[in-house]
């Protein structure tokens, strides 16, 4: 008989926010002690449970980090999502509007992994309409080292930004190197068209209009080091992600 999937329960309401979360995980009241009722798998691990994730409120991504976070310290991490060989950065990059961030939460959810986001970043820190070079390194500075601590953690990260330029990007593959860390770098592209039409639409993070668009096209520099290219004009996002993971399968399994 197949094991029982070990999934979690937290307390439910409409203002269970990240910060709560991480007091409940860091109050052990999840232990199967605690809650005689609880359907256990035969590891000890409860079984039957559910995270609400619609019920958390505020910085959804940080909290689904947290959640893998506090997997991986429960023990279960492997039984609960995937065996994954070592920790894995993937880095989507691309003008404002190639749907980046639609793409890297696909992906994110394929892998259950931790995925960090540039403007959600920005907003959380209250610098949403500030642009100035310092205030860009800031917001970079800040997702490289969320990237460094989930990636000590020994997780599959998946970070989203434009990347426009080549001074941002190499952190993240020193980053990579230092921890021993294999990477995946994903550039998406559009038609410019395609493009018009989705950043004319309100988005929860983005402040990118068509101007911006083309302002970040007249500075983006070429990409160089080795990546993978994918259009999200006309293929459905489940169509890429499984390109990626292909992809990603075959760097794991031969290394």
């Amino acid at each position: 008989m197949a094991r029982p999937k070990p999934v979690i329960t937290i307390p439910s309401g409409p203002d269970y926010g990240c910060s709560s979360f991480q007091h409940f995980v860091d109050s052990a009241s999840w232990r199967p002690h605690q809650g005689p009722n609880s359907s256990l798998s035969d590891s000890g691990f409860p079984a039957t449970t559910s995270l609400p994730f619609s019920k958390i409120s505020g910085k959804t991504e940080n909290c689904q980090c947290t959640v893998m976070a506090f997997l991986r310290y429960s023990g279960k991490y492997n039984q609960v999502i995937m065996s994954v060989p070592r920790p894995f950065l993937f880095i989507v990059s691309g003008l404002p509007g190639t749907g980046k961030t639609t793409f890297a939460r696909a992906l994110a959810a394929a892998l259950e992994a931790c995925h960090l986001n540039s403007d959600a970043i920005r907003t959380e820190l209250g610098l949403r309409g500030v642009y100035s070079p310092a205030i860009k390194q800031k917001v970079y500075q800040t997702l490289l080292h969320r990237t460094e601590t989930h990636l000590r953690a020994g997780e599959v990260v998946v970070v989203d930004a434009t990347f426009y330029r080549e001074e941002l990007r190499q952190p993240y593959l020193a980053l990579a190197d230092r921890l021993g860390v294999l990477w995946q770098w994903i550039e998406l592209t559009a038609a410019e068209g395609v493009i018009r039409e989705r950043i004319a639409e309100p988005r929860p993070d983005s402040e990118a209009n068509f101007a911006t668009y083309q302002l970040v096209k007249r500075q983006y520099e070429p990409l160089l080091l080795p990546h993978l290219q994918l259009s999200t004009t006309d293929p459905p996002i489940d169509a890429l992600v499984q390109l990626t993971l292909n992809h990603w399968r075959a760097l794991t399994s031969n290394s």
